[in-house]
């Protein structure tokens, strides 16, 4: 039994590994995954590394071809509307079951992940204020105490992470970004459902808004129509 935990963790970490280097590949491009490249670099056999590639092929981030071999599926225009609305449909809910479920001590940790961001902005640190921001949503999909929902909307950002969007539409609002982040906060900290569901919608229409005026300003004169 212990064996077969072992080895559960070992493609788990390989998965976590990949998908982080997804987030990082760069604009809607599709990046060859090499097993045996991927394998030397995390000091692991080739097998984990398959299972961890079939694992993310079954949700729709990677392809096999077999003449040449593991790949990456490029996001398109028309995946990251479906992702974005159903991104927003369950923060909503996490929003909402945190404003239900929050404590004195979860509250205070959520305020402090908003000044951590608040503090990046004006130092116009943009690693200082993602790694708040991750910290802020950890909070928030641990208060949720829904496993299902926090894996759902963690395959999702692992989509529209993939496009960097998300950061090249940061640099120019992280400030109202964290305005929007903390009237959230603030909403779920008063355990308020209905002005954390509100508050939670308006950010993410915000950001759909800024991740679209990125693409049709920035992306698609790059990398042209097809997306």
């Amino acid at each position: 039994m212990r064996e077969i935990e072992d080895n559960e963790n070992l493609v788990d970490r390989v998965y976590e590994h990949v998908s982080a280097l997804l987030a990082d590949q760069g604009l809607m491009r599709s990046m060859s995954l090499n097993v045996v490249a991927l394998a030397e670099r995390l000091g692991v056999s080739r097998t984990p590394v398959r299972l961890a590639l079939e694992r993310l092929q079954a949700l729709g981030l990677a392809q096999y071809h077999p003449s040449n071999g593991w790949s990456s599926v490029p996001i398109k225009l028309g995946d990251l509307e479906e992702i974005l609305e159903l991104k927003k449909a369950l923060e909503i809910v996490t929003a909402c079951r945190a404003a239900e479920r929050i404590t004195p001590t979860a509250g205070a940790a959520l305020m402090g992940a908003v000044e951590d961001m608040e503090a990046a902005t004006r130092q116009k640190d943009i690693r200082r204020w993602l790694e708040a921001d991750s910290r802020y949503h950890d909070i928030m999909r641990g208060l949720a105490g829904n496993g299902r929902l926090r894996r759902m909307i963690g395959w999702l950002d692992n989509q529209w992470y993939r496009t960097r969007l998300g950061h090249i539409a940061l640099e120019g609002r992280m400030a109202i970004a964290s305005q929007e982040h903390r009237r959230i906060a603030e909403a779920v900290a008063a355990g308020d459902v209905v002005a954390a569901g509100r508050a939670l919608a308006d950010h993410s229409d915000a950001l759909r808004e800024s991740l679209m005026n990125v693409l049709n300003t920035v992306v698609i004169p790059f990398l042209g129509p097809e997306l």
